[in-house]
């Protein structure tokens, strides 16, 4: 066992998943996220705006699960 200082290497790599959900869905689902958890970040409609504006889809050669879009309907 490892002293407190010390640590286990990672027995799973990691892997970045991408949900591809548009903007219309996402403000549909700001109210009900925000009234379900009293820690959530409310996030306004001028922030969901620029985050879209500053966000890039990974391109295809990057290393990435990417959900269909069928599923961000659910």
């Amino acid at each position: 066992m490892p002293n407190r200082y010390e640590c286990w290497p990672a027995a799973r790599s990691r892997q970045a998943l991408y949900l591809p959900i548009g903007r219309d869905e996402l403000l549909r689902r700001l109210p009900t996220a925000t009234n379900e958890d009293v820690n959530a970040l409310t996030v306004s409609p001028e922030a969901l705006d620029d985050f879209f504006a500053r966000f890039d889809a990974p391109a295809d050669d990057e290393d990435v699960i990417i959900y269909p879009a069928i599923w961000a309907s659910s």
